[in-house]
């Protein structure tokens, strides 16, 4: 490998929780299922060799990111994003300090820059108080090749789309939809729009705040949100996405038909709410999806958007840097040679840069 080569890995790691529940969150897979995803995300690492890589989802923090560290020998700057009511290691949920953490190959310089909240209330690594979701983005700097880098990692709210709005439209105009729980859909669908135009705009404001002027700059996480979104959009006027493959395959970070653990623990005809076979086709088993209940409209927004290939997860880079990266691609979307599955319900996205 070349000296001067830069190769930076995104990936959620999930943290295989249901999140449901107050006491203890339920957990989806169990420990041993965890361990196996763990182990094949480990292999999964060593045999791409990524310079730098970026986790969300890492649950229970700080442990889980000093874990990989330790095992992969790089340095770590890890900052917990939800973690219900907490005070230290007292709190509820019990198994829930879910976070972001940057780590970089030992003798980069890793120096962090801290973290600033997105959306949610008050986090630390030592307490959190939050009753729902939280985000934020963490920033570091490293030396490479004699450039100081900026790294950035966020991870944005799961929440409805643009493309939800054709789809409840749709499903109003075939009667399963009444005309009120239309009206609470796309109020729903306006609210998480907001709330991603909001993360957008908090994570520049960070960027542009935070570290040293004049260096190369890396944004990358998961964002749950597609180039369909205008949020992506805009970012997408002001930094270079790396990843610009001409197969929209090739892109899909979120496979519900592919990814094993997507297979084995997820359910999207839950509640026989889906139709078989095309997931576009907008129709609906139910003869009585009428529900005005607001969480059983949004249920079915929300089971619908997720059974659908998505890419959600991306690396971006600042345009002077942008003829720079030499290669860009998927990462850890094959399953794991030795455990059969894949390392996560997302895969990740890498990129080279060469100075």
């Amino acid at each position: 490998m070349s000296a001067d080569r830069l190769r930076i890995l995104s990936i959620n790691v999930w943290t295989g929780l249901d999140y449901q529940g107050v006491w203890r969150l339920g957990d989806c897979e169990g420990p041993e299922h965890r361990e196996l995803r763990f182990q094949a995300l480990l292999r999964g690492v060593r045999e791409l060799q990524p310079d730098v890589i970026g986790i969300n989802e890492a649950n229970p923090l700080p442990a889980y990111a000093h874990r990989l560290a330790r095992e992969l020998e790089y340095d770590v700057y890890a900052h917990v994003a939800i973690g219900g009511i907490r005070l230290g290691s007292l709190g509820l949920p019990i198994n829930l300090r879910e976070g972001d953490a940057i780590l970089a190959r030992r003798g980069l310089d890793l120096r962090p820059l801290g973290s600033y909240r997105l959306t949610g209330g008050p986090r630390s690594n030592l307490a959190t108080f939050q009753l729902g979701d939280s985000t934020q983005i963490l920033g570091a700097e490293i030396t490479h090749a004699g450039r100081i880098v900026g790294l950035y990692l966020t991870h944005w709210q799961s929440a409805l789309h643009n493309a939800d709005r054709e789809r409840a439209h749709a499903w109003h105009r075939q009667g399963h939809f009444t005309d009120a729980a239309l009206k609470r859909a796309l109020a729903a669908i306006d609210k998480a729009d907001a709330i991603r135009t909001r993360e957008l705009q908090r994570s520049w404001h960070f960027m542009n705040a935070s570290g040293t002027k004049n260096r190369a700059m890396v944004l990358m996480g998961d964002f749950n949100a597609t180039f369909a979104d205008p949020q992506l959009a805009e970012l997408g006027t002001r930094l270079v996405p790396v990843l610009r493959s001409e197969s929209e395959d090739a892109r899909h970070t979120w496979d519900p038909t592919h990814n094993t653990n997507h297979i084995r623990f997820y359910n999207w005809n839950a509640d026989g709410l889906l139709a078989s076979g095309v997931a576009d086709s907008y129709k609906m088993q139910a003869p009585d999806a009428k529900a005005e209940d607001s969480d059983a409209i949004l249920k079915r927004l929300r089971i619908a958007d997720a059974g659908r290939a998505a890419s959600i997860d991306h690396i971006f880079i600042d345009p002077e840097s942008a003829d720079n990266v030499t290669k860009a691609g998927r990462a850890l979307d094959k399953v794991d040679s030795v455990t059969g599955i894949h390392a996560s319900d997302h895969y990740g996205v890498y990129a080279d840069l060469q100075w």
